[in-house]
């Protein structure tokens, strides 16, 4: 039963550790972006990237790799490279949901303009139709880091549980 729940936490680590990861270049990706933007109220892009990059990353992995064990580096670019698409929809949603959050509770819109932000259920529509243009011109991007960063972390893992096996003969 100890040994269960050993590997059962080294699974969560494992997921835990990718979403760091992802998080951590979500931001790195989102910060230049916005710092290149034109107009006021980019600057909480970096923390939407960063917040959407862990939360599409971690299931995806959790889905495809941790739950097959299997950690080949082909698998792993791949999971990335759909993280990193798929990450583009909950970071313009999450970006929607904070200006109206800001505006709602804070009466703070981040624009020089007075007007209400759009609200999350019109949110849902807008963030598709931010995401196709964002998808258009970032998508090659989020998805090469994303097949490298991820791709490079499976095999890290394989790699050493490789050694692993290797020492335990």
């Amino acid at each position: 039963m100890d040994a269960a729940r050993t590997f059962e936490q080294g699974r969560r680590r494992r997921t835990l550790v990718l979403g760091v990861l992802c998080a951590g270049l979500g931001a790195a990706v989102g910060f230049g972006i916005s710092s290149d933007a034109v107009g006021q109220g980019w600057d909480r892009l970096t923390y939407y990237a960063a917040v959407a990059a862990a939360l599409t990353s971690m299931p995806l992995w959790w889905l495809i790799m941790e739950r097959r064990q299997r950690f080949g580096v082909i698998r792993g670019a791949l999971t990335g490279a759909v993280g990193g698409i798929l990450a583009h929809y909950p970071c313009w949603y999450l970006l929607i949901l904070g200006r109206y959050a800001s505006y709602q509770y804070l009466k703070y819109v981040g624009s020089p303009t007075t007007e209400v932000p759009v609200g999350p259920y019109e949110g849902i529509s807008g963030a598709f139709a931010l995401s196709f243009w964002s998808w258009l011109v970032f998508g090659w991007l989020t998805a090469i880091i994303g097949a490298i960063a991820v791709g490079a972390y499976a095999w890290n893992i394989d790699r050493s549980r490789d050694n692993r096996d290797n020492w335990a003969r």
